[in-house]
């Protein structure tokens, strides 16, 4: 070992124990020299830029970023749609502690951290041993679950073998692969249709360059192949519209309500998760449980409505992964590194869960906030998306479900939106009640209150109320608003 590489561990290791922990002293030396022995092998294969898509340049030089070493980690995909160069530049801090002063609530210290210097979320790489997360995976998938769940970071979880082994290759490929289990036909036949729906052709043209990484080259790329990707074009947009093709593309007819899928539900704890993901709308609902390997197994729905609609809601993904005694120690790195790789790409939908024994459905939380990220609809109508998004994001939890079917029944109409918050006024300028929506031109409101409901009516308004069916709600006022 050269002094400079012990003089980078033993900077790591000072850097480890002057913070607290739950492990003993012992622990925490033996594993992370192990770790950044890792951690430093990484930086090496950064500056070799394994895994970057073709065609890509990435170069990594010395930084220093709040006092402290870092690194400025650059890429050029070349001249852009307009000519001009395509460049995407991070800033990489090490051991970087995040925790709820970030509104994470589970602390954890990420071993990178990435921050784009044009904006936009930072990523949280992890470097991950198998020696040592084999006994903390339920506080792992707690922790990426925390960032994913917080919305202000990404997370990606990198092994020793997307780190230092090869590449996979036709000849070597990922063993096992959840991606190219219970795939539809059409998916290989056909991709253009699944890159129709979720890749539109103006969120294509919003990049600076084309995407490093089409479907099927994703299908069969390591982790470290798909943060590269992510970290040449950083768009949330096109990376949700990535995992939902692969959704759609491991969708089955099962309806949800058979036996197939609320077996592994109820047995993953998840009925509260399904609950709140199905709302009360109705819609075609569909998916697969899917078995990569004993131990892996994912749990796979669409609802066939919302996929119309571009909705990031459209899809649910659990990831459950259980460490099999009978299985080999290889055979055990492998599933386990294939859960990670899962948890990087689909961390993009809203309703993803990572979950393994101490940590899943009954320990997570159903709770989801309104999507921020959208595969926006064409330019024409992003207007309009946006004032839903708004809608959504300002009601209150009761008002979700019918602002859910009023967006379902508005769809390709040009119906006005409703108004939020609407106050009642008298003649003299008192408020006589309010409204949750309001339609104030047509005289109609939905309120939650049965005392403003008797005054909205005696003021000669129609009204509706929270508590009614969302959808019977919804074609109602479809039908009151549309221009006779």
């Amino acid at each position: 070992m050269t002094s400079a590489f012990r003089g980078l561990i033993d900077r790591s290791l000072q850097q480890r124990l002057a913070q607290p922990s739950e492990r003993s002293l012992s622990e925490v030396v033996i594993n992370t020299r192990a770790e950044s022995e890792l951690e430093l092998r990484f930086i090496e294969k950064l500056r070799e830029g394994k895994g970057k898509p073709a065609g890509v340049t990435v170069t990594l030089r010395d930084d220093f970023i709040k006092g402290n070493r870092g690194y400025l980690l650059t890429f050029n995909s070349g001249p852009g749609p307009n000519g001009s160069p395509s460049v995407v530049s991070w800033k990489v801090e090490q051991q970087v502690p995040i925790g709820e002063s970030e509104s994470v609530r589970s602390f954890s210290r990420t071993d990178f951290l990435f921050t784009p210097t044009a904006g936009g979320k930072p990523v949280a790489v992890y470097t991950d041993g198998w020696e040592f997360h084999r006994g903390r995976l339920a506080t792992d998938a707690e922790q990426r679950m925390a960032l994913q769940r917080s919305g202000r970071y990404l997370f990606w979880a990198l092994s020793w073998d997307d780190v230092v082994e090869a590449l996979p290759t036709a000849e070597a490929p990922l063993d096992p692969n959840g991606l190219a289990v219970g795939v539809i036909p059409a998916f290989a036949n056909k991709p253009e249709t699944f890159i129709e729906r979720w890749w539109p052709q103006h969120l294509l043209d919003s990049l600076t360059s084309a995407p490093a990484l089409m479907p099927r080259q994703a299908q069969l790329a390591s982790s470290l192949e798909l943060l590269m990707a992510y970290l040449a074009i950083p768009s949330e947009a096109l990376w949700q519209g990535m995992a939902q093709q692969f959704c759609l593309a491991q969708a089955s007819p099962l309806p949800i309500e058979s036996a197939e899928l609320l077996a592994p539900a109820t047995a993953l704890q998840l009925d509260a998760h399904l609950q709140e993901w199905q709302g009360t709308v109705p819609s075609r609902r569909v998916g697969q449980h899917l078995t990569p390997a004993p131990g892996l197994q994912i749990l796979n729905l669409v609802d066939m409505g919302l996929h119309e609609r571009r909705h990031p809601a459209a899809s649910f993904r659990a990831i459950h992964f259980e460490p099999d005694p009978n299985a080999s120690e290889q055979q055990q790195q492998a599933r386990w590194r294939e859960w990670l790789r899962q948890g990087n790409l689909f961390q993009f939908l809203p309703h993803l869960l990572i979950s393994t024994p101490g940590w899943g459905g009954s320990e997570q939380s159903p709770a989801v906030d309104p999507p921020e990220v959208w595969v926006a609809a064409d330019p024409a109508k992003a207007g309009r998306q946006r004032a839903w998004q708004d809608l959504g994001r300002f009601a209150p939890a009761e008002a979700q479900p019918l602002l859910e079917a009023l967006e379902a029944a508005w769809q390709d109409t040009d119906h006005p939106l409703p108004e939020q918050a609407f106050e009642l006024e008298g003649p003299r300028g008192d408020v006589l009640a309010q409204a949750e929506l309001a339609w104030p031109e047509q005289r109609l409101a939905v309120v939650s209150d049965p005392v403003d409901a008797e005054a909205f009516t005696a003021a000669g308004w129609r009204c509706w109320s929270l508590e009614d069916p969302p959808g019977s709600t919804a074609a109602a006022l479809a039908e009151a608003v549309a221009p006779c």
